[in-house]
Parts: C-alpha cells; structure tokens; sequence
C-alpha cells in the first residue's frame, strides 16, 4: 500500500490517501508535461515501473486507441 502526500517532506504535509497495488500515479505529469502534484511514499516493499514521456510516444504511435483514451483522459483532468 502506498499513501499519496502533498506536499512532501513538508512538515506540514497532509495525506491524500491510498494506492493499492495495480493502481498508478502520475499519468497526467507524463501526459501533459506538468510538475507532478503529489508524492507517493511506500509503506512497504513495493515493485514499481516508470515510463517516461518519450517512451510513452513510441507506445502511442503504436496503439492509436490509446493515445484517445489519454486524450480524453486530459481533457477531464483541465
């Protein structure tokens, strides 16, 4: 389990809440190019992935029905 903070290490930093595990962050950081907005700590081992924004491009190109879904995705974050 990993808690979300924002922001972090702040004294004054407050919890967001929880990922579980098969839950993700920090999609609209690598999607639009913004700072991130919060950081996740883990309480536990934890097994985690990073894609950065370039790769991100090349699997787009790849799965164009993706790159709508992320799309729409953006739209509902602004």
């Amino acid at each position: 389990m990993h808690q979300l903070w924002l922001p972090f290490p702040d004294p004054s930093c407050r919890s967001l809440g929880f990922l579980h595990p098969g839950e993700y962050f920090g999609e609209y950081s690598c999607l639009l190019g913004q700072e991130r907005s919060a950081t996740v700590v883990a309480h536990t081992y934890s097994e985690l992935y990073s894609l950065s924004r370039a790769d991100l491009e090349v699997v787009l190109q790849q799965y164009p029905e993706l790159a709508e879904q992320f799309e729409s995705m953006g739209e509902q974050q602004e």
